[in-house]
């Protein structure tokens, strides 16, 4: 029943969100099609390497992906960031909630 009444809270904001921002009369420029496309292929790779290579590879991996090849930040910063969520992501989930996650075929976390 959780995840049912979470989808539903999260359609009801989005619906919100969504009007908010018709009725506002601001000239902000649209989103790039071809940024847009870069983090849904980006996103994709992540659904599948979630499962291949195991939690944390597949975040760092995205996170990188995202932040070098998209979005264009430098080495340093792109790499301090994705450690940094990979890091609050397993401290979090397998740590402190005890939430088993998946460790890939190279079985490692």
């Amino acid at each position: 029943m959780f995840p049912f009444l979470a989808a539903l809270l999260l359609l009801a904001s989005s619906g919100g969100i969504l009007l908010l921002e018709a009725e506002s009369k601001t000239d902000a420029e649209p989103a790039e099609p071809r940024r847009l496309l870069l983090h849904l292929l980006a996103l994709s790779m992540f659904a599948v390497a979630f499962t291949l290579l195991g939690t944390s590879l597949a975040i760092f991996s995205f996170i990188i992906i995202v932040l070098r090849g998209i979005e264009h930040l430098n080495w340093l910063h792109a790499m301090a960031v994705a450690g940094g969520l990979t890091a609050f992501c397993w401290l979090i989930f397998s740590k402190l909630l005890g939430v088993p996650l998946p460790t890939g075929l190279l079985g490692m976390i």
